[in-house]
């Protein structure tokens, strides 16, 4: 699907065709700002548009579609790249978040839809990490920024853009803003995904918590297992993306109008704290880790303690059993009349005396 939006001061707002977007980069309206969001194109339209209409650099290109080429299933890592002209941009945002919100959204609309996706080629699988609670997947998404107009790139249903999209046609007048405006809105966008993932890692971590101190099993070494991959996970996804959003935010482009630097610098402070509350988190995580190890030692002591108590109280009986069943003629205790009685009264005062033993000692 490919949407194309035009802004000028004689129109705010308005959809366009794709066969248009030759004649608006044409256009000598200083006041047009044109967006073209290509979700899940096909090879032909990413020619199309990408080499033929808009002329990228053939290596940013590849890098758009690595995504679908590579075959360890990864995306690209995010960067960016000043071609003169125009910025590439790639940055990885979480898309599982609005899954259910946008399957419920686009539900209405399967059928009408079906026909237009039929010949598109199929979407790349997300990489995911598998957890207890949730699975958090990453996406690539890429953009061209330029004077006048940006290019998005995705393979997977972005819900950054759909949201900068919905906030464009709430407020016509933002998109005249320009290009480095509208790529401020997805990034920020971005960011807050990172915030509200690590959101959800609170509850959890105190349900484990719980489970930690005081019905640890298996699998809640698993959960335990399963978060901290995420949180390493979200810590490198937010540590590659600082670099990227620190170069928009030190005004190292021209692109990139003055006056829009304080808003990527507020982007840079944002996912600097989620960076750092990741770190944060993922410390605390080590540490329910550590105590369920303690816990579970202090459990395995407590059953060895009783194992051994039970072999150490067995052991003397077991001799004196053995003492009395060796099979002599001559032992003076067989032939006495008490002998039987004799032996149990033994064991029974050995075991007692163990007993109070054990108890003076604190061991019981």
């Amino acid at each position: 699907m490919i949407h194309v939006i035009v802004s000028t001061n004689a129109q705010p707002m308005r959809r366009a065709g794709v066969e248009e977007i030759p004649e608006l980069l044409k256009s000598a309206d200083p006041s047009l700002v044109l967006w073209v969001d290509l979700e899940n194109p096909t090879t032909q339209q990413e020619m199309e548009i990408l080499e033929h209409v808009f002329h990228f650099h053939p290596l940013a290109i590849q890098d758009c579609r690595h995504q679908r080429e590579s075959q360890r299933d990864e995306d690209h890592l995010p960067k960016v790249e000043d071609y003169e002209h125009y910025l590439f941009c790639i940055i990885n945002p979480i898309t599982n978040l609005d899954a259910a919100k946008r399957n419920g959204q686009r539900g209405q609309h399967a059928s009408s839809e079906a026909n237009s996706h039929q010949n598109q080629e199929p979407q790349p699988p997300r990489r995911k990490i598998s957890s207890s609670g949730h699975n958090i997947h990453t996406g690539q998404l890429n953009a061209f920024l330029g004077e006048r107009y940006i290019v998005t790139h995705h393979y997977e249903a972005a819900p950054s853009i759909e949201r900068a999209i919905g906030h464009c046609e709430r407020n016509p007048g933002s998109i005249k803003r320009g290009p480095d405006y509208l790529y401020h809105i997805i990034l920020h966008d971005i960011v807050d995904q990172y915030a509200m993932t690590l959101d959800q890692f609170d509850a959890e971590m105190d349900r484990l918590e719980t489970e930690v101190f005081h019905s640890s099993s298996r699998r809640t070494l698993a959960h335990i297992l399963a978060m901290k991959r995420r949180l390493f996970q979200l810590r490198r996804i937010t540590s590659y993306q600082r670099e990227m959003v620190s170069r928009l935010a030190r005004g190292e482009f021209d692109l990139i109008a003055d006056v829009e630097i304080a808003y990527y610098r507020n982007v840079y402070d944002h996912l600097v704290r989620a960076s750092e509350l990741a770190e944060s988190y993922r410390d605390v995580v080590t540490g329910l880790l550590d105590g369920y190890l303690s816990m579970n030692a202090n459990r395995m002591n407590e059953i060895m303690k009783v194992l051994t108590l039970f072999s150490t109280f067995f052991l003397p009986l077991t001799f004196i059993a053995g003492v009395y069943g060796m099979n002599f003629h001559f032992m003076p205790e067989l032939e006495w009349k008490y002998g039987y009685l004799f032996a149990w009264g033994v064991m029974a005062a050995t075991a007692v005396g163990m007993f109070f033993y054990f108890r003076r000692k604190r061991w019981l």
